[in-house]
């Protein structure tokens, strides 16, 4: 046979590549064209052989090792803790990240990576964080009494919520300001007059006054101070002898931390504010008595302009005003306040608001009585202008005027009243016996009972603007002459009903002294709004102790609710519940004549 070319042109290893072509005739594995595959080989003869293992880890980058100059690195490789993806899977493990920049890695010991702070053997700071990663709080950094300060920041006891650097000092006999240089100061012991005692304090100090009646007026002087009177309302008395001036002033800019409490205050005499004058103050005002105090024009227990005071816990009783309005409270443009707790009976104001007044002020009552108030528009309350008076479980009853004995309503005001009985009121000589609402934006009312009222015209409800009074779940009965004038009807609508409210007692000459607690066949039970339900989960009642907070009530402020519950007090059940049997007198709870 003729050779051409001999062994150059035969196909030694049979991958169809002669020898003369095939860079390794000994391989069907490789000849040129191949795909490269991951063996050490030329398998496509281009002269080029990829790497099989370049740092000694057994595996070549084909293979999946994707850092051929690390040994740590390779397909399947351990993760170790060095920031690198070892196993070549993509991603670098969560511990091994260092996100806070603070140099070590969670793999390392850093228990919270969002923390510059915090890492395995950080130093320990007083921010309540376990800042070295031993997993304990060290003892000075624990805020046992939730008072918002640590031992480590100065707290000297973290037993008592109301002691710790800086705090206010108070009349207790204990250092609450941990050594600062505050302190109680007593009237008399270190002081004849309360007023000595405050031109003598700092801020943060505590004026402990003890009982007595103390023949002066006061001004606070804009400080940051608590005068309290250490034995209760009951027996500590300011008495203004009724020869001229208000007698407890706040017209400095005083705010939250003035604190005025634990007194009765009386006999003062004012061209605004025979009690208490608030000025563009917010004081903070509890467990006070404001009674037989006079004002020329506005105010004859408090004034208040432009003040947001938080007021808790005030009787304010048997207060005049001369020649003007709001003669238990005058409310002057803007001020806001929140009351809670507060019994307003007997003022009488020479022409508006026997009770109170506000204009052009949208204060808060929450758990407050009026009755038995007198004035000739306004009987209870008069509001002039005010956009945004809210009443929340109140009772205003037995209050008279010429018009509108329990609400007189004004100007461009629009009020909301949820869960108030409106009972027993007066306007027999002209209008509106528990409402007379002329010009106004609107009255919203929700589970409101406006019950026994008499006025000559519109016995329950007087307007004179048909669509101003909203109501939704209220009771309207035996108003005389009768229940509407000027606005229609609504009963049968939106939840409203006429039905004997059935209280439990309005036979006591004083309003201020019936019993609104609901019979237990009375048809307000579960009659109210339903979203609004009573603190046992049924649907609310109508009137003042139903809604989710008629379980509130503490007008004698002895730290016992008053039940709210239908039917007379169960002195089985409601002692062991906590429940006051006499909301009128703080000596008188469970375990103490209940």
């Amino acid at each position: 046979a003729a050779d051409f070319g001999g062994t150059l042109e035969l196909d030694g290893d049979g991958d169809g590549a002669l020898n003369c072509d095939d860079c390794d005739d000994a391989d069907a594995a490789n000849f040129p064209g191949n795909d490269e595959i991951c063996d050490g080989q030329d398998n496509n003869c281009d002269g080029e052989v990829e790497v099989l293992d370049g740092d000694g880890d057994g595996q070549a980058p084909c293979a999946g090792d994707c850092d051929d100059e690390d040994v740590t690195v390779y397909d399947g490789a351990p993760e170790l803790c060095d920031g690198i993806d070892n196993d070549c899977d993509g991603v670098i493990p969560a511990d091994e990240a260092d996100d806070d920049g603070d140099g070590q890695m969670i793999c390392e010991g850093d228990c919270d990576d969002t923390d510059y702070f915090t890492y395995d053997g950080a130093t320990e700071l007083c921010d309540a964080i376990d800042n070295d990663c031993d997993g304990a709080l060290p003892a000075d950094e624990v805020d046992d009494d939730g008072d918002g300060q640590m031992i480590c920041g100065g707290d000297c006891d973290d037993t008592d919520p109301l002691t710790y650097d800086g705090a206010i000092e108070l009349c207790d006999g204990i250092d609450n300001d941990c050594g600062l240089n505050v302190e109680e100061i007593a009237v008399p012991g270190d002081f004849a007059s309360i007023q000595d005692a405050i031109d003598y304090a700092v801020a943060g100090d505590a004026i402990c006054v003890e009982a007595g009646t103390y023949n002066e007026t006061i001004d606070f002087d804009g400080k940051a101070i608590i005068v309290e009177g250490v034995d209760g309302s009951g027996v500590t008395f300011i008495d203004g002898g009724g020869a001229g001036g208000t007698v407890v002033t706040f017209d400095d800019s005083e705010g939250a931390d003035s604190v005025f409490e634990g007194f009765t205050v009386m006999n003062g005499t004012a061209i605004d504010g025979g009690g208490i004058y608030l000025m563009w103050a917010a004081p903070t005002l509890t467990d006070l008595v404001v009674t037989a105090n006079t004002a020329l024009t506005r105010g004859g227990g408090v004034f208040m302009h432009g003040c947001t005071s938080t007021i808790a816990g005030m009787v304010v009783s048997s207060n005049t005003t001369s020649n003007g309005s709001g003669a238990g409270m005058f409310f002057n443009w803007n001020s806001d306040a929140t009351l809670t707790d507060v019994t307003i009976i007997d003022n009488v104001a020479s022409y508006g608001g026997g009770g109170l007044e506000a204009s052009y002020s949208d204060p808060t009552l929450t758990n407050v009585l009026i009755a038995d108030n007198d004035a000739v528009v306004g009987g209870g309350l008069y509001l002039i202008s005010s956009a945004a008076v809210t009443l929340t479980n109140a009772i205003v009853a037995g209050n008279t005027a010429s018009s509108g004995g329990g609400f007189y309503v004004t100007g461009s005001s629009t009020n909301t009243l949820t869960n108030v009985s409106v009972t027993g009121n007066d306007a027999s000589a002209n209008r509106g016996g528990g409402f007379y609402l002329a010009a106004t934006l609107g009255v919203t009312m929700v589970n409101v009972d406006v019950s026994d009222n008499n006025a000559n015209e519109g016995g329950g409800i007087w307007s004179n603007a048909a669509g101003n009074a909203d109501l939704d779940y209220c009771n309207a009965y035996s108003n005389t002459p009768d229940s509407f004038d000027g606005i229609t009807d609504p009963t049968g609508s939106d939840g409203n009903i006429a039905e004997d409210p059935a209280y439990l007692d309005t036979s006591p000459l004083a309003a201020a002294d019936w019993d609104l607690h609901l019979d237990t066949a009375s048809l307000l039970v579960d009659a109210g709004d339903p979203a609004l339900s009573d603190p046992d989960a049924t649907d609310s009642d109508i009137g003042a102790y139903g809604g989710a907070d008629a379980e509130l009530w503490d007008l004698d402020g002895d730290g016992y609710p008053e039940w709210w519950q239908p039917g007379p007090y169960d002195a089985v059940n409601y002692p062991a519940l906590g429940w006051d049997c006499d909301d009128a007198d703080p000596t008188v709870y469970p375990g103490a004549g209940c």
